[in-house]
């Protein structure tokens, strides 16, 4: 059975998918580098097709941080890395503002924003409503070309 419709489908909604979601973190971007991150790939065989990765990111999984936001309180505070210094700088925060901050969010955790999270369940959702729609005309098409015979 082939899966073209199907693998086009899931490329052009991962692509909308992709755009929506970069434009929400656009919002709440500092230094854009999460955003930058960001990649879809869609695999396909000519058994199946399947959206592949979200985030291409290295390291602690910072994306997580952003949507699912954190816990507190933490027993260290949190440590000032590069990645931090950069977004005070984006932020035009000053850096002797660096340890209230990083101990207020040892203290109270961060919201989540529940960015990707909501953006996966709608993509996943606008394919399950169109896939059956697909899967029947791939096999009207089959049956088709039996009937001939």
């Amino acid at each position: 059975m082939s899966t073209v419709p199907i693998a086009a489908l899931l490329r052009k909604q991962s692509r909308i998918s992709e755009i929506n979601l970069k434009r929400a973190l656009a919002r709440k971007e500092a230094t854009g580098k999460l955003r930058r991150q960001l990649g879809y790939h869609v695999s396909s065989n000519a058994t199946s097709s399947r959206l592949v990765g979200m985030v291409n990111a290295s390291g602690f999984p910072y994306w997580k941080v952003i949507d699912r936001g954190t816990k507190a309180p933490f027993k260290a505070i949190m440590p000032e890395t590069k990645d931090f210094k950069a977004w005070l700088r984006a932020r035009n925060i000053p850096q002797s503002a660096s340890f209230p901050i990083r101990r207020a969010i040892s203290k109270r955790g961060l919201k989540p924003t529940w960015i990707f999270t909501d953006e996966n369940k709608q993509t996943i959702s606008e394919i399950k409503a169109q896939l059956p729609a697909l899967w029947m005309t791939e096999v009207r098409t089959r049956f088709n070309s039996y009937r001939k015979i």
